[in-house]
C-alpha cells in the first residue's frame, strides 16, 4: 500500500507561482517604462546640437526640481527650497542666450501630465501628484546655449535633473 503524497499543487505550505508571475511582470514593465524614458531623453538629448535650417527656432530646457520623494544622491535634503528656487530662477534668467525663463507649479505640472496621459488611466492612478516635480522652462537661442544651461545647471542645489527639448 502506497501513502498519499504531500507534494502536488494543493499540498500544505506550497506557495503558488502566481505572486512571482506578478512581480515578474511588474517588474517588466518598469523597466520598459524606464527604457522609454531613457531611450526619449537620448533622442532629444542627442538631437540638440542640430539647429533647424530655418534657424531662429530656439531650444527649452527643463529645469526639474527636487521633492520629496527625488533621489537622494541628487536632492539630499528632499524638496526644493523657496530660496533654492529662487536662485535657480535668477541664474538661468542671468545666463547669456536665455530668451525666457517660465516657472511650471507642481499643481500646474501635476495638471499637464492628466492632460498628455489621459488616455492611461492606469498610468495617472501609479503616480502621485507629490511625485511630479515643479520646474523652470527656459527658451534658449540655440542648441549650444541649450547644452551649455544644461551644464551649468546640472548639480545646482534644488536641481534633480536638467533635460533639453525642441519647442513644440
Amino acid at each position: 500500500m502506497t501513502e498519499p503524497r504531500e507534494d502536488g499543487p494543493d499540498a500544505p505550505g506550497r506557495r503558488s507561482p502566481r505572486p512571482l508571475v506578478l512581480v515578474a511582470l511588474f517588474t517588466a514593465f518598469v523597466l520598459s517604462v524606464v527604457g522609454m524614458t531613457a531611450g526619449t531623453y537620448l533622442v532629444f538629448d542627442r538631437t540638440m546640437g542640430k539647429d533647424d535650417a530655418k534657424g531662429g527656432a530656439g531650444r527649452q530646457v527643463n529645469v526639474f526640481l527636487c521633492v520629496k520623494s527625488s533621489d537622494p544622491a541628487k536632492c539630499g535634503q528632499g524638496a526644493a527650497t523657496d530660496l533654492q528656487k529662487d536662485a535657480i530662477r535668477k541664474r538661468l534668467q542671468s545666463m547669456p542666450k536665455v530668451r525666457s525663463v517660465v516657472y511650471l507649479s507642481q499643481d500646474q505640472a501635476w495638471a499637464d501630465f492628466k492632460r498628455k496621459f489621459a488616455d492611461d488611466k492606469d498610468l495617472i492612478g501609479s503616480v502621485r501628484p507629490q511625485d511630479i516635480p515643479d520646474s523652470f522652462q527656459a527658451r534658449v537661442e540655440d542648441g549650444g546655449a541649450a547644452k551649455a544651461v544644461k551644464a551649468a545647471m546640472t548639480g545646482v542645489p534644488g536641481v534633480e535633473a536638467v533635460v533639453l527639448d525642441r519647442p513644440a
